[in-house]
């Protein structure tokens, strides 16, 4: 997406504990990835826009509604990038959330040096 707006970063959840959240760099590559994902998107409203206009003859007015239809596209393609990102993100954090669980209960299973030592 040729687009350069990117997401606004979202506040942590209190209950959520921070080392668990994605670095920057993470974020940054999800971010390539939804540009790329949505690229033939932008591509097409671009297109569709210099189509519309291309024949120079149009009115003022009817350059006004492209111009609108164009930036109402550009728009709903933020929006979309922008909901892909928070699901994703908050996607990985659960996942973390999960993977730490799972370790926790792990741990929790084993049997420790202490307890075999007593028997």
């Amino acid at each position: 997406m040729t687009t350069s707006a990117s997401p606004t970063p979202l506040p942590l959840h209190n209950h959520f504990d921070a080392d668990l959240e994605p670095d920057e760099a993470w974020k940054d590559a999800l971010r390539v990835k939804i540009e790329h994902f949505l690229s033939f998107m932008v591509e097409d409203a671009k297109k569709d826009y210099q189509t519309a206009l291309g024949n120079g003859l149009t009115s003022r007015v009817f350059h006004e509604i492209v111009n609108q239809k164009y930036e109402e596209t550009m728009s709903r393609i933020r929006t979309c990038a922008q909901d892909i990102f928070v699901t994703e993100l908050e996607r990985e954090r659960q996942e973390r959330r999960w993977a730490v669980e799972v370790e926790r209960s792990m741990t929790g299973m084993r049997p420790s040096t202490k307890a075999s030592s007593i028997s």
